[in-house]
Order: structure tokens, then sequence, then C-alpha cells
């Protein structure tokens, strides 16, 4: 998220958050556990990462990004 790479929005990136965040919290939570179709793999590609920190990562990227 640091390059807008592969479609992911980059983390500051107000106008791109906003579109993904049109689609909901959970909506982008749940693409954070399961991966997207654009190429994000699930969890990031770190299956080590707990649910609840996958959550708080979100949380803080969204947060840097309004």
């Amino acid at each position: 998220h640091k390059t807008d790479q592969m479609g992911a929005p980059a983390v500051g990136d107000k106008e791109a958050w906003e579109a993904i965040l049109e689609k909901g919290f959970d909506k982008v939570v749940f693409n954070a556990f399961a991966g997207t179709d654009g190429g994000m793999p699930a969890k990031g590609g770190n299956e080590d990462l707990t649910n609840t920190q996958i959550v708080k990562i979100v949380e803080y990227m969204i947060n840097l990004s309004k």
C-alpha cells in the first residue's frame, strides 16, 4: 500500500480510500482476510497475522488516509 501497487490504494490517498470505503468497512476487512481477484493475497500474504491484527492494520491504514 506504499506505492499503489496492483490496484491497492496507497496509504494517504484520500480519494482512493474514499472509493474503497464506499463498499463499507466490513467489506474492506473481508477483502483483507480473503484477498481479492485483483491480486491481493489473503492477509496481505502473511498467514501468521491474527484476525485482530488484520482489523487493526486496516483501521490504521484508513485513519492515515482520511
